[in-house]
Formats: structure tokens, sequence, C-alpha cells
């Protein structure tokens, strides 16, 4: 009887065995490893800006630029710069800086900087497309004006309208073959909170009105739009997401049950992401991917409470109690990994390897 017991649970501890392989093989996630702590020498100020460059750090503070090698920690160059309230954009290999309500952007690659665009009024933000032509929105007094310039810093068109008529500009972008602006007003009068899109044709010099169509939205407010996939404008508002061809008159929208936090767009990947309020609980949220072209969602409920969300490179990054969660585009959780208590970025690599930023030093991690 004790020989048939014992058979028995060895037969059973087996089965369980193999249950924790196949669990394990079937979710597929992944457990990164540290490979690396970096000790760095700077010290890390407030508003610091972190990205990755192929095998390097792009470091941007209020007083010089900087591109350091993740495995040597080298300095590979730098760059004296002075900027207050630091706005970004970062479109493939290149980078764009500017202070709000400074008068130029910077441009850097790899190799350092590219070209320096001297705006005339205040910059209030500014958009890059992939071939590197800038729109600047500035402010000056009650107008709003929209400058657009190539690549190589020459002015191509400048769109000047008056608060009082066409209300405050939102949102701009650029087309990436250069033919198209489109612009965002919000208006409030004596109706109500209205939004309104600007269509206008760049790519000729020749016009006299480069407004080529308009779009307005009664009760709304369109507080970000993004050209993606040729001339598909993507439009996100406090009550819909639209996903907009003026040229095709195709105009799709889908309703948004709760607000959207921590948002998130990939033009190349044609994916939008961003946290949703969870309907049964007001402390869950919801990891929603949206496809801008379809505008169909790919929902992820999220247990636990969730302090820090970023996308990067493919990689969505959630943090919930110390863990740090990777997600891919199509909601597949791919790795995970015990987070420090303290951190201040965290930036992917590859899809294998990240670099995880705290205080002065740089922790690298790779898929074990």
């Amino acid at each position: 009887m004790n020989k048939k017991l014992k058979y028995i649970g060895i037969i059973i501890s087996i089965l369980v065995l193999i249950i924790i392989i196949v669990l394990n093989l079937n979710n597929g996630i992944k457990t990164l490893e540290l490979k690396n702590v970096i000790k760095r020498s700077d010290i890390e100020t407030i508003g610091t800006k972190y990205f990755c460059l192929g095998a390097n750090i792009f470091t941007c503070t209020n007083e010089d630029i900087r591109l350091t090698n993740i495995d040597s920690n080298k300095i590979l160059w730098s760059e004296k710069i002075n900027l207050i309230n630091i706005i970004y954009k970062k479109v493939d290999n290149k980078f764009a800086v500017a202070s709000k309500y400074g008068y130029q952007i910077y441009v850097f690659n790899e190799k350092g900087k590219q070209i320096v665009f001297n705006i005339g009024k205040p910059i209030v933000d500014f958009t890059m497309n992939k071939k590197g032509y800038i729109a600047a929105i500035q402010e000056d007094e009650n107008r709003n004006i929209i400058t657009v310039y190539s690549d190589k810093g020459k002015k191509i068109i400048e769109r000047i309208t008056y608060s009082d008529k066409s209300g405050r500009t939102m949102s701009c972008s650029l087309s990436d073959d250069n033919n198209y602006l489109a612009i965002a007003y919000l208006r409030a009068d004596g109706s109500g909170i209205n939004s309104e899109l600007e269509f206008l044709n760049i790519k000729s010099e020749e016009l006299i009105d480069n407004v080529y169509a308009t779009q307005k939205y009664k009760d709304r407010i369109i507080y970000n739009i993004a050209y993606h996939s040729g001339n598909d404008l993507f439009a996100l508002s406090d009550k819909e997401i639209f996903n907009i061809n003026i040229l095709k008159n195709i105009v799709k929208q889908e309703v948004l049950e709760n607000n959207l936090d921590n948002v998130f767009l990939d033009e190349s990947a044609n994916k939008f992401i961003a946290l949703k309020a969870n309907k049964q609980s007001n402390k869950q949220r919801n990891l929603v991917i949206y496809d801008t072209k379809t505008l169909k969602v790919n929902s992820i409920e999220l247990k636990e409470d969730v302090t820090y969300l970023k996308y990067d490179k493919g990689n969505i990054m959630v943090n919930q109690k110390n863990m740090l969660y990777c997600f891919n585009l199509s909601g597949n959780n791919i790795w995970k990994i015990k987070m420090p208590q303290n951190f201040s970025d965290i930036l992917t690599v590859n899809k294998s390897k990240i670099v995880v930023i705290s205080g002065n030093k740089n922790s690298v991690y790779e898929i074990r």
C-alpha cells in the first residue's frame, strides 16, 4: 500500500511539473535579468529628458544636450544650451527641442546638432514630420500664428488667424509628404464650446488661399491631431476619437465611454495607446490600444494601480506595485521585471533590452 501511495505521489508531482511547464510556455512571459549597472558622474535635474538612439542615450537638460554610449558611459558629444520648460519631439532618429515661449527650435541626430530654426514669435508648441519639416505654433496677443519650415530652415507658409474669430490653436500636424497642414482650433461663444479643423494645402507656393477644407464639431474639445497612413488624420477629443481623410470625404468616429489618460500615438504603426477608467472600479485602469485607421480597440484589464506608463519602440511598459510589465501592440504581455522603488525613466534599446535610469546610475536589463 505504501509503495502504491509513493508511486501515486511521484506521478502527481510529475503531472504538476508538466502543467507548470506548459503554462509557462503558453503565457510566453519572459523575465529580464540585470546585466550591468553603470554609475554616472552627472547630477540628475528636474525636467531632464532621455531617449535612446541605437546603442546610445540622448540626454537633454536645461543647460546641455549630450549623447552617451550605454555600455561604456562614454560621452560621444555634448553641447551647451539654455532651455526653460522643455518642449521636445522625437521622429525616428531625430530629436527637436525648444523652450516654451522661446524663439528657437534645435534639431539633433546621432552626429549632433543639425539645424536651428529661428522663430519670429514666442513658441507655444511645435510638430515635426518624418522629413524634418517643422510647424511652430506661436502666440502674439490675439493672433494665432503657425509657421511651416522645410528641413533646411526655409519658411514655407505662415498661417495667421485671430482668436476672437477662429478661437485658440490647440494642435497642428504636417503630413509626411510635406503637402498638407491640419490645424485644430477651440472656440467658446454664446452657443457653447466648439472645435474646428482646418486643412491647408502647402505644396504649392502659388496658391492665394491655402485652406481647402474645414470641419466643425459642436460641443467637442479636439486637443490632439496627427497625420498617419498618408493623408489620414487622427483626432482626439474629450468625447470621441476620429479618423478623417478629408480628400476622400471619409470620417470615422468612436465614442469614448470614459476619459483617457497618458496618451501615446505611434503614427507609423497606426496605433493609439492610453489608459482608460475601468467601469467596475474607479481605482483600476484598462490599457487600451486603438487602431487609428479602423478605430477598433484592444482592451487589457489591469488589476493593480498604475504608477507609470510609457510607450517606446513598440513596447508598452506599465508599472504596478513595483512590477514592470511590458505589452506589445497586440496586447500580449511579453516580459516582466521587479522594479526599483525610485526611477526616473525607462528606455527601450531594442525588444530584448532596456535601460532603467535611477538617480546617478543606469541599470541595463536583458531578456534571460
